[in-house]
């Protein structure tokens, strides 16, 4: 039961990382295409691009010193694990029905500065209520496979659907949908394993 209940955990926090950095690929690719589209200077689209990452910095930073404690003291950490995707799926429906690249640029501010600030911290949190075993062979693991096959599995929807909108939309939609449902899930054994003082090896 406890290699089952391991094997379980370790996968669903893999599946939280691999959601989110997929989404943020596929979404990335959108940006990239809108922004070449609308500045067809080399220059000023490397000022734009400067513009969103310092937009993302600083969002990131002002939220991570005022924000990412407040929000898990007083949502928990399984809202603040669903809170994101939800945040981020929202932002992509409108980015459907306006694919603009004022959209597009907040669907990616979104995925940038909260997955920096919120998500990121709120998913290094799952790991306190297991072994040394898993916070430093299985999340080495999961760090470095999750995000490269994450990115590879962007970069290949993006090669067959990216530049038609409905269909990454409507795809990114049904993946959030997911990992909604996985951050609910993972959200309520780690509240139930720190609740019953358990150590997950």
């Amino acid at each position: 039961i406890s290699v089952q209940r391991t094997f379980t955990k370790i996968i669903l926090i893999f599946i939280l990382i691999f959601m989110q950095d997929l989404i943020s690929t596929i979404m990335g690719f959108q940006l990239s295409l809108l922004v070449k589209a609308t500045y067809p200077d080399p220059g000023a689209v490397n000022k734009f691009l400067f513009d969103f990452a310092l937009c993302v910095q600083f969002i990131a930073c002002v939220f991570g010193l005022v924000g990412t404690s407040l929000f898990q003291r007083k949502l928990g950490i399984r809202t603040s694990l669903i809170a994101y995707p939800a945040f981020l799926g929202i932002f992509v429906i409108a980015y459907m029905i306006q694919p603009t690249l004022q959209t597009i640029f907040y669907v990616m501010l979104i995925a940038k500065a909260l997955g920096f600030a919120l998500n990121q911290p709120t998913k290094e949190v799952l790991y306190i209520p297991t072994s040394k075993s898993i916070k430093y062979k299985s999340k080495a693991w999961i760090d470095m496979f999750g995000l490269r096959f994450a990115k590879a599995s962007g970069s290949a929807i993006n090669w067959y659907i990216g530049p038609i909108v409905i269909l990454t939309g409507s795809f990114a939609l049904i993946t959030i949908g997911l990992w909604i449902f996985c951050a609910g899930l993972i959200g309520s054994r780690f509240k139930r394993a720190v609740a019953n003082k358990e150590i997950i090896d």
